[in-house]
């Protein structure tokens, strides 16, 4: 006769959501871990100086917390403007201050010093980017077909329209560190204009890249295609020029629908690290599953 004997699978398991912060090199290897809890962490970015660190997570509720961490330390606090919309925020080019949304009016909020919120701009006008001396904004307007313009802070000037084609998922504006050209993102990939907008556009990764961000230097752009973070080597020198993009680093870091990582200004990587049980490739198999639990625990035990 055949003999039948009972077996359970088991697998290690984990929120993949719950992630860690780290900091990684260009080669994707994982130099330091930040000292803050781990949490379900999005749309996260870096200070200019690279002491504090922005971030949301969302609650058990539902609710979408927003939160400066001190880089050293680990210490957070809640910034305003939590909300049940995610909100991507980022530092002011000095550090000192962080813009939102919040209203419908982007609010520039100060973490340093004694709290002030400043409106940038109009109600139904969002902020993508600050220029490095603080004199343009990059920003949506309400209901502009045309998509991104370049505003003085000033209002001195006209405002100017980059030529982005809508679609879902647009823009995600960052400006190069000497404040000459900005970086967006189109419906079709990534784009680079002047500043100030001359018509003149350089298209310089595919229709998948997402999350542009400068290096510090101001000497490549870097973004995120699904699980692999790629780099484009910039020249600016007589012009601007733009190599072919290359790999830089894969592996398990998290990718969410938002900001997913962060450059510092030594120029790693602020990545978020989920369990290692999302990537486990290993697979217990225990036989006899119920045979043992009876012998453990057989039945009369405890009356």
């Amino acid at each position: 006769p055949a003999i039948v004997s009972s077996a359970a699978l088991t697998s290690p398991g984990g929120n993949a959501g719950s992630a860690v912060a780290v900091w990684a090199d260009a080669s994707g290897r994982v130099r330091d871990t930040l000292p803050l809890p781990r949490g379900a962490y999005y749309d996260v970015a870096v200070s200019p100086d690279g002491k504090r660190l922005a971030l949301e997570t969302t609650t058990s509720t539902g609710r979408v917390e927003g939160t400066i961490a001190d880089v050293a330390t680990g210490l957070a606090r809640a910034r305003p403007g939590d909300s049940d919309e995610r909100n991507e925020a980022f530092f002011w080019p000095d550090g000192r201050r962080i813009v939102f949304v919040a209203g419908g009016r982007s609010i520039a909020y100060s973490v340093v010093g004694p709290p002030a919120n400043d409106t940038l701009m109009p109600a139904g006008w969002q902020v993508l980017a600050v220029s490095p001396d603080g004199s343009i904004f990059a920003a949506t307007g309400p209901a502009d077909s045309s998509g991104l313009w370049l505003v003085p802070r000033d209002g001195r000037a006209p405002r100017q329209s980059l030529p982005v084609r809508r679609g879902p998922s647009t823009f995600r504006a960052a400006f190069s560190p000497d404040g000459r050209w900005v970086v967006y993102r189109s419906v079709d990939g990534l784009y680079v204009s002047p500043v100030p907008a001359t018509g003149e556009t350089f298209k310089v990764a595919p229709l998948d890249a997402t999350e542009p961000l400068w290096s510090p230097r101001g000497d490549a752009i870097y973004y995120r295609t699904g699980p692999r973070w790629m780099t484009v080597p910039i020249s600016t020198a007589g012009g601007f020029h733009a190599a072919e993009p290359r790999l830089l680093f894969s592996g398990r870091f998290l990718q969410i629908s938002g900001k997913s990582y962060g450059v510092g200004p030594d120029g790693r990587f602020l990545l978020l690290v989920g369990p290692p049980q999302e990537t486990t490739t290993r697979l217990n198999v225990i036989t006899n599953f119920f045979g043992e639990l009876r012998r453990l625990a057989p039945p009369g035990r405890g009356k």
